[in-house]
């Protein structure tokens, strides 16, 4: 296994110098993979019974490709339910500077989610979240716009999330600082040290994290099943949609629309290729993501399945050239 290669799980150049070499998973991993997305924490005796090996077997499985960086088990948040009211995405022009160096400062600003480096105008694309529009207005104003080669802003608030992809990620998933401005219970010290615990390795048996914590197993049990049930985390399996060979292009879609942009978002949420659908306030009532198995099915996706619905009046697409910042622990459940 290669260890300490810079920001490898950003770049895609990298995967291939180091020589994490891409994979198609067999049937049997799949079904493992699904199974995991539905519950990270799902036993290998019920793993074993639905792909019909033994739980010796499973269990290599599941360590081949976690040590193959494919697979990671880990914990993502509802970033509503902990608080962060708003989320907003942010066109960023650039000038006097290399796009990467100035995506390399904005994420290291703790309210930016995901940084993106596309192709075209802007130059950035940053999806922040906040807890309220005073916090969204300070980031714009004193955090973002005095970064050295920010040019000019355009932000757009998200008004509802129809989609939002969790299953994918690189690996290895790097720990988050879990800031939860008000989350939708209360949480105590123990729960945060649950959180944490099982932030790193959703694999991790309850007795092994309560011999850690100094509690009992039942205590780590109930804690996180308080916790799911108030939506505000799931244990997920999550996949390197690059080295399954399931992805290789990935873009940014902004949707000008007519009629009923909510039944418009249900039925575009529907595609695989779709994973995330947001309705925004502004000009463009739409954003999608759009992942495809390579650059030619991107162009078909987008010119003939979206510009083919009558009720898509008009788009902007911005490919995603780098990944600089994308914090997998946090979604919309």
């Amino acid at each position: 296994m290669v260890e300490n290669v810079p920001n490898w799980t950003r770049d895609r150049a990298a995967l291939n110098r180091v020589g994490f070499a891409k994979e198609q998973l067999d049937d049997t991993d799949r079904c493992i993979v699904e199974l995991l997305n539905a519950d990270g924490r799902v036993s290998n005796r019920d793993l074993a019974a639905a792909v019909r090996l033994t739980e010796a077997t499973v269990a290599a499985r599941i360590r081949s490709l976690i040590d193959k960086r494919i697979l990671g088990i880990t914990t993502v948040f509802d970033w509503q339910k902990a608080g962060f009211l708003v989320d907003m995405w942010v066109q960023v022009f650039v000038g006097g500077r290399l796009a990467r160096d100035v995506a390399a400062d904005i994420a290291k600003l703790a309210q930016t989610h995901c940084v993106l480096v596309v192709f075209g105008e802007p130059d950035v694309v940053v999806h922040a979240l906040l807890p309220d529009h005073d916090a969204a207005a300070r980031f714009i104003a004193e955090d973002l716009k005095p970064i050295e080669g920010v040019v000019g802003v355009d932000s757009t608030l998200t008004l509802r999330m129809e989609k939002y992809n969790v299953n994918f990620a690189r690996m290895p998933i790097s720990a988050t600082e879990f800031d939860f401005p008000a989350p939708v219970i209360e949480l105590d010290d123990t729960d945060r040290r649950v959180l944490s615990a099982i932030a790193a390795d959703g694999r991790r048996s309850n007795r092994e994290i309560a011999r850690e914590l100094g509690v009992s197993d039942s205590t780590v049990r109930l804690r996180i099943k308080r916790m799911e049930a108030a939506n505000l985390l799931r244990i997920s399996g999550q996949t390197d949609p690059y080295l399954t060979g399931q992805v290789d292009a990935w873009a940014l879609v902004c949707l000008e629309t007519v009629g009923d942009t909510r039944l418009l978002a249900k039925l575009l949420a529907a595609f695989h290729e779709v994973g995330i659908v947001a309705e925004l306030a502004g000009t463009h009532q739409l954003l999608l993501l759009v992942i495809t198995v390579d650059r030619p099915a991107l162009i078909e996706f987008v010119s003939q399945r979206l510009h083919g619905s009558p009720m898509v009046l008009s788009s902007r697409t911005w490919e995603i050239l780098h990944t600089e910042k994308l914090d997998y622990h946090w979604g919309r459940l």
